[in-house]
């Protein structure tokens, strides 16, 4: 009987000492999950910021571009008003003249 208990005793030591070893690595083990779950956060984080700023530099690409054409067409609409003003200034110098000369003349 003394055997038994023995015997009895040892196996729940042996069943305290596997519950303590499986509580140890059970923590270790939770404790590597969010290690893991913080560095593929972290890994996330940073893939969504690089994607936004390529993005966002993608856009500012476009941006120039598109100010760089209405840039050429003002320039160019500017220079055509700049020609047609001068035409009409010289055409309108014309007709003083004329207006000045018919006075002159009627004048006469």
């Amino acid at each position: 009987m003394e055997n038994v208990l023995k015997s009895l005793k040892k196996v729940e030591m042996d069943a305290d000492e596997i519950e303590r070893q499986a509580g140890e690595k059970a923590s270790e083990l939770i404790k590597k999950a969010e290690e893991d779950a913080k560095r593929l956060e972290a890994d996330s984080e940073k893939k969504s910021k690089e994607a936004g700023e390529k993005l966002m530099s993608d856009r500012m690409v476009e941006a120039r571009a598109e100010a760089e054409k209405i840039r050429r067409k003002a320039q160019k609409d500017a220079a055509e008003m700049e020609r047609k003003a001068k035409e009409n200034m010289g055409k309108s110098v014309d007709d003083m003249v004329d207006v000045l000369i018919k006075k002159l003349k009627s004048s006469d």
